[in-house]
């Protein structure tokens, strides 16, 4: 390829946009050929490897390159041989039907991962690189202020934000070709000039590297052997595995055994959460596994995300299942106070001890009122737990709490109405809140009748909620011994209220639906997202059953509805 012209370098780095590492790369060596106007081979030398993992990805190669890159690599398990002899040959031999002025212009640029002294020196690469020794004298060095250009000095160069210190430094270019800089370049070379503007140290290229590390640590949870197979192919297993190790200590060896791995991590994890479930105890049994206090925040934090997402939650379940019959803390949390979401065996041992306790009470409706008012808040969180809520294995918390709020409810308008004068007082308290007992019933009724085992619950529910409705009816009918039709229901009549029915403006849908109770009705408007809705109680006569069913409940307004049956045909 001959020596490019100013126009077409111009066009190398516009076809480059957005892609900084190898334009900057392609200027050092253009300086070179355009300070040396004879000089055909420049000498690349990289003796850690540093540049090794950039040169991999071909693709990231600008096209028409002003000069021919020729990579010295000896790769027997991908089959490529480009050593000494095939570097000399693709300048010497290849080059051969080019004529003299064609060949003579024809600028090459050698990578090799020797040191630069390795051409002339007594060793046995010198033997190997024997016949590339004359470029050591027509050719030149590519040098960086006369030294071999580390990525270090050369990314510094060009003004990447690098750190300052000698130990901060060394933990980026530490490892030569399996360095964080070396990995970093390689993964990151397409990133525009914005990008290699941003300061960078270890702790923020090797999250950069990583990416997301929960994001990264959950894939792993979920799929061992393939997310491991996928960080290796990224080049980022040993760059995710001491991110773990930073944020969570936990050191075990990923590589060799993933699966391994995984189980180590999940069974600390619950332990974890376990510990500061029972206050931090100083007899844990299994203590020693435990991280230090200043990272158990982050082992919570991340149980908390990992039960709380909706998709991986259920792989949690199926590891700690398989794992925790070999750490049963049944004995030693019976005499404890405390609990733990962690353990689907700790969770069903406590959940036991809170069903007998509930039995102890189930028969006696003033007891069951006692145990809704001093329990109900504590069983309200119980029911928002790990395994009450995300996996519905212990259903039972959710309607302890549902019955303790009938409960609280039926009992809270007993009270209420021992001090109401007039029929339309239970009326306005029935619309405005006492609907909510019925719904809360028919919740109870509905939940046991799909749960095994748990009739005893809607047995106090049935207790309490029939005492409520006989001692409410009593009271209402006390107060309406002058008959309900005779009272003025003002706004709340139904052929008053009807109106606004039939008179809005424009199209209006009418549905009449039989049987709809009114908590029914609240919930359906609840219900509905996006519109607004209004939901009013209105009062009739107590319906008759006739031929053409139960008329007094229509909104009809002031309509007058006459039936005639004729041969007993309406």
């Amino acid at each position: 390829m001959q020596r490019g012209t100013t126009k077409e370098r111009e066009q190398v780095v516009e076809s480059s946009v957005g892609r900084m590492i190898f334009p900057w790369l392609v200027n050092e060596f253009e300086d070179l050929f355009s300070k040396n106007p004879s000089l055909r081979v420049v000498l690349w030398f990289d003796a850690k490897g540093e540049y090794g993992r950039l040169l991999e990805d071909a693709a990231l190669l600008p096209p028409n390159l002003p000069f021919t890159l020729l990579r010295y690599r000896l790769d027997a398990q991908e089959q490529v041989y480009h050593g000494p002899l095939w570097l000399k040959a693709q300048m010497v031999w290849e080059t051969r039907h080019l004529s003299p002025a064609d060949r003579t212009a024809k600028r090459f640029v050698l990578y090799l991962p020797f040191d630069r002294e390795a051409l002339d020196a007594d060793t046995p690469e010198a033997a190997t690189l024997e016949c590339l020794l004359e470029y050591k004298y027509i050719g030149k060095t590519w040098l960086l202020d006369g030294k071999e250009p580390s990525l270090f000095q050369f990314l510094r160069k060009y003004g990447v934000p690098l750190p300052g210190t000698q130990k901060e430094q060394r933990a980026l270019w530490d490892g030569g070709r399996d360095s964080l800089l070396a990995k970093f370049i390689a993964q990151f070379a397409g990133k525009d000039a914005a990008f290699w503007k941003q300061p960078l140290d270890a702790p923020k290229i090797q999250a950069l590297i990583t990416g997301d590390v929960e994001q990264t640590l959950l894939a792993v949870l979920a799929d061992p052997e393939n997310a491991v197979a996928d960080l290796r192919e990224r080049d980022a297993l040993q760059e995710f595995a001491q991110s773990i190790a930073n944020a969570y200590a936990y050191n075990a060896p990923l590589g060799a055994a993933p699966r391994t791995w995984v189980e180590g991590f999940t069974i600390r994890l619950a332990l974890t959460e376990c510990f500061e479930g029972y206050g931090s105890p100083a007899d844990f049994p299994y203590i020693s596994l435990l991280p230090d206090s200043n990272r158990r925040p982050a082992w919570l934090a991340f149980w908390k995300r990992w039960t709380n997402d909706r998709d991986l939650s259920s792989v949690y379940n199926d590891l700690i299942r398989a794992l925790e019959p070999a750490y049963d803390l049944t004995a030693w949390a019976n005499v404890r106070a405390g609990s733990s979401q962690a353990f689907a065996h700790l969770a069903k041992a406590k959940w036991e001890t809170e069903f007998a306790r509930f039995l102890a009470v189930a028969g006696s409706r003033s007891e069951l009122e006692a145990y809704a008012q001093t329990d109900a808040a504590r069983l309200q969180a119980a029911a928002g737990g790990y395994w009450a809520r995300v996996t519905q294995d212990i259903p039972g918390w959710e309607l302890l709490s549902d019955l303790c709020e009938l409960v609280a409810q039926a009992r809270e308008a007993l009270v209420q109405s021992q001090t109401m004068t007039t029929p339309q007082h239970f009326v306005t308290a029935y619309a405005d809140r006492w609907y909510r007992i019925d719904a809360s019933y028919w919740r109870v009724f509905k939940g046991v009748r799909r749960t095994f085992g748990m009739e005893k619950i809607l047995h106090a529910a049935d207790l309490c909620y029939s005492y409520f409705l006989e001692k409410i009816n009593d009271r209402f009918v006390q107060k309406s011994a002058a008959g309900i039709g005779e009272m003025d229901w003002g706004q709340r009549d139904l052929r008053s209220g009807a109106g606004a029915l039939w008179s809005s403006k424009g199209k209006t849908a009418i549905l009449i639906v039989d049987a709809l109770r009114y908590d029914l009705a609240a919930s359906l408007a609840a219900s509905i997202k996006g519109v607004e809705t209004s939901l009013e109680a209105l009062v009739t006569a107590i319906p008759t059953i006739t031929p053409v069913g139960m008329t007094a409940m229509l909104p009809l307004g002031s309509d007058v509805v006459t039936a005639i049956l004729s041969a007993g045909k309406l």
